[in-house]
């Protein structure tokens, strides 16, 4: 009797014992005991009853969408260019005087950072140049201008840096109607889908050599307005700017209008085609207007690559004859909170 009596009493201490220290390790990992359930369900009734302004804060944030961008590639481009200065000054070319090729080949790279509707923008190139075509701007491949030299050489360098911002404003939908009010269901709604304007202004900064010909070395300044309309796959694109032009001792540059009008055709989700038509006054009386004409072709790959053709030709003896290159752009994408004062979450709720 009395050993069964123990040995009761030495089962009861060790599944005491047991008890005690399963229930100091679920202390010790954050489990509440059993006993403690109807305290966690009050608590929970307590969080459920508090007001709206008191939610968690992350419930009440927005998110601000960031992109930032890496792109190069190569460009070339080919053209005879007239010289010399008794047929400008006499108002027509010079039967004496002779045309040569001039070749440019140039390697942007371009740095890009948006923000929500802002982005900004930086560029340069680097120029392989062989004729005689002294360089105003290379731009990406479908802007340059060019003023003349009688000497025919081979010189090469960095071009000159632009720097540029652009302000996307907000988008505008046409909702789709169905009335028979319009004739032939004809309407602003029926035919475009959505439009969105734009505004922007670049800077370039001398730092080409303007003893290789490679630049003007002079500041120039531009502001530009611009709009896009799509309507299903299609999507039409204009610009109008106007460029200040910096004078060098020898030349009096005009500043100048220019303006761009095009379209493309949205293939598929990855592919699309352009084409658009560049007009820039001249820059001097002794140039011509710049007229091209661009077609293009866009490959969006995956992982944010993205990679565009492009391929033209001029109407001008300031435009080139021929030119085209190609361009590799990497895009990084990335979503983070904005921060959200305690006073703007009251004043919602």
């Amino acid at each position: 009797m009395f050993q069964c009596l123990m040995y009761k009493l030495k089962v009861f201490c060790a599944l005491s014992l047991w008890l005690g220290v399963s229930l100091g390790v679920s202390l010790a990992q954050g489990v509440e005991p059993v006993g403690s359930l109807k305290k966690s369900e009050a608590d929970a009734s307590s969080q459920m009853a508090k007001p709206l302004s008191r939610m968690p804060r992350r419930l009440g944030q927005t998110y601000i969408r960031e992109r930032l961008s890496f792109s190069s590639g190569i460009n070339y481009s080919q053209g005879e260019y007239y010289y010399g200065e008794d047929s400008f000054d006499s108002g027509g070319p010079d039967t004496g005087s002779a045309d040569k090729n001039t070749y440019i080949s140039s390697m942007p790279f371009r740095v890009k950072y948006g923000q929500g509707d802002w982005s900004l923008s930086a560029q340069i190139p680097y120029i392989y140049i062989t004729g005689p075509a002294s360089v105003i701007t290379v731009g990406d491949g479908i802007e340059s201008d060019f003023t003349i030299s009688q000497i025919e050489r081979k010189r090469w360098g960095l071009g000159d840096l632009r720097l540029g911002a652009q302000y996307k404003l907000p988008l505008i939908k046409f909702p789709k109607s169905h009335s028979s009010a319009k004739p032939f269901g004809l309407s602003i709604d029926n035919l475009f889908d959505s439009a969105r304007f734009h505004v922007g202004a670049n800077i370039k900064i001398p730092t080409a050599s303007e003893a290789d010909n490679l630049g003007s070395g002079e500041f120039d300044y531009s502001a530009y307005m611009g709009a896009y309309i799509r309507s299903g796959r299609w999507l039409s694109n204009a610009r109008l700017g106007y460029q200040i032009m910096g004078d060098t001792d020898d030349t009096n540059y005009h500043n100048r209008w220019y303006t761009s009008l095009g379209g493309n055709y949205i293939l598929s989700k990855q592919h699309s085609l352009g084409l658009s038509y560049y007009f820039k006054q001249a820059s001097s009386a002794r140039s011509e207007a710049v007229r091209s004409l661009t077609g293009s072709f866009n490959w969006r790959l995956t992982h944010g690559w993205r990679l565009g053709l492009s391929a033209g030709t001029g109407f001008s003896r300031s435009s080139a004859d021929i030119f085209g290159g190609f361009q590799i752009t990497k895009t990084f994408v990335r979503k983070r909170r904005a921060r959200v004062d305690d006073n703007d979450i009251r004043t919602r709720d």
